[in-house]
C-alpha cells in the first residue's frame, strides 16, 4: 500500500499544484472550513486523484481536538497528499510534526492558513506556495515560486 502511495505522490508536482484549479479549489474549501477557526481546532483532508486525473478532497471526520487532527482507517485509493489547516492564532508555518509525518508516510502535507499556503514534500522540504493575504478568497493568485 505504501509503495502505491509513493508512486502516486511522485507523479504529483507539489511545486506547481496550485496551478491546477481543482487542487486550488480543494485547498480553498479546506481553508474556509478551518483556517478562520478561533477555537484552535484544525480541519484536514486527503487530496485524491480520481480515475480521470482530477484532484478532489476527502474530508477527515472532525475530532475537535485542540491544535491537531488525526485520522484512523484506510487511506483512500488515489491519495496524493494530505492537507490541514492551522487556526488563526497558530503558527503559519509547517510544524516539526508536519515535516516528520510527511517523511514517515511519504506523502506531501499542505499547511493551509488564511494568509499562506505551504507544502512539505515527502522528503521533508518545506515549500512556500502562496503568500498572498486572504488568498482563500481570490481566484487569481500570486505564487511565490
Amino acid at each position: 500500500m505504501l509503495t502505491a502511495l509513493f508512486f502516486l505522490a511522485l507523479s504529483f508536482d507539489v511545486r506547481h499544484s496550485v496551478d491546477d484549479p481543482h487542487v486550488l479549489s480543494a485547498l480553498q474549501d479546506l481553508a474556509h472550513r478551518g483556517a478562520y477557526q478561533t477555537d484552535q481546532t484544525e480541519v484536514a483532508a486527503f487530496l485524491v486523484r480520481d480515475a480521470n486525473g482530477v484532484i478532489t478532497s476527502v474530508m477527515w471526520p472532525h475530532s475537535a481536538n485542540r491544535r491537531s487532527e488525526h485520522f484512523e482507517g484506510m487511506i483512500p485509493a488515489g491519495t496524493v497528499a494530505i492537507a490541514h489547516t492551522h487556526p488563526l492564532q497558530a503558527d503559519q508555518h509547517p510544524s516539526g510534526g508536519d515535516i516528520a509525518l510527511a517523511k514517515k508516510i511519504g506523502l506531501p502535507i499542505y499547511v493551509v492558513t488564511r494568509r499562506n499556503l505551504y507544502v512539505v514534500d515527502s522528503s521533508g522540504v518545506v515549500i512556500e506556495l502562496l503568500t498572498r493575504t486572504n488568498w482563500t478568497h481570490s481566484p487569481v493568485l500570486t505564487a511565490s515560486r
